[in-house]
């Protein structure tokens, strides 16, 4: 299943140019091609173009119909330079809609700062999409330089927050009703 890789890019030049050359340099092309959409880069937007063309990088300053340039889909590094910035979401849309038009099955958003340890990531990825049809988006683990995961949760949830998600709206009479029970058995109160 050939799949697209697709990194977007804003003022990261070393970390993109690193990246794309771990890439490059450690998939099949046959299986992959590499997308890098540049969201309006204020710096090193010179050395990015250089860059690209000295990798042969198919080169465009904007959308067209990819299924009408032969050149275009022969290739497995592209190069979209957006003329303005109108954000994460748009530019990884881009991405998404080229991958698209020239009928990826798969694609994976990858930030230009990225460190990939183990390329193999890709094909057990692609092959747990392909033997379950039901998954729709895959998530990995993030370990960052220190060894420590990030993850997309930094504190552990309290009970207080479990309760207000389980019986919204009624969490605030439930919190006053128990904080009244608590203050009864006590004795501070007379109900």
């Amino acid at each position: 299943m050939k799949t697209a890789l697709i990194i977007l890019n804003y003022n990261s030049f070393n970390d993109l140019i690193s990246l794309v050359n771990q890439l490059t340099l450690s998939v099949h092309k046959e299986k992959y091609t590499v997308i890098v959409i540049d969201n309006n880069s204020s710096k090193d937007s010179e050395k990015l173009d250089e860059y690209f063309y000295s990798k042969n990088a198919f080169f465009t300053s904007g959308i067209f119909d990819a299924k009408q340039n032969e050149e275009f889909i022969k290739n497995s590094l592209y190069y979209i330079k957006l003329n303005e910035n109108k954000g994460y979401s748009y530019g990884n849309n881009i991405g998404l809609k080229l991958a698209y038009k020239l009928d990826f099955k798969l694609a994976f958003i990858i930030n230009p700062d990225v460190s990939i340890s183990d390329f193999k990531i890709f094909d057990d990825a692609t092959s747990v999409f392909s033997s379950n049809k039901r998954i729709g988006v895959l998530g990995y683990r993030v370990i960052l330089p220190n060894g420590k995961n990030q993850g997309p949760f930094k504190y552990r949830l309290s009970w207080d927050l479990v309760l207000r998600n389980m019986f919204f709206p009624f969490y605030d009479i439930i919190k006053t009703f128990i904080s009244k029970l608590e203050k009864y058995k006590k004795g501070y109160i007379t109900i």
